[in-house]
């Protein structure tokens, strides 16, 4: 997270089994966020319910992102 390109950025993960779980643990140190997804692990910042809720979170951002660029 201190070299290009990722310097000056702020991570987002979002993990759906238990090998995702230790970033959940460290993700903060970076600066970012943790999201679980279909149940709730410690250290997360949110949980989606679903896939689908992932997707349809993401397709929100998309939106709003492209948006604001015209």
């Amino acid at each position: 997270m201190k070299h290009a390109p990722f310097a000056d950025r702020n991570p987002i993960f979002i993990g759906d089994d238990t090998t995702d779980e230790p970033v959940f643990g460290i993700i903060s140190q970076f600066g970012g966020l943790g999201f679980s997804v279909g149940r709730v692990v410690p250290n997360v910042n949110g949980h989606f319910d679903k896939p689908e809720s992932v997707r349809a979170w993401l397709a929100r951002i998309a939106n709003k992102a492209q948006s604001t660029a015209q």
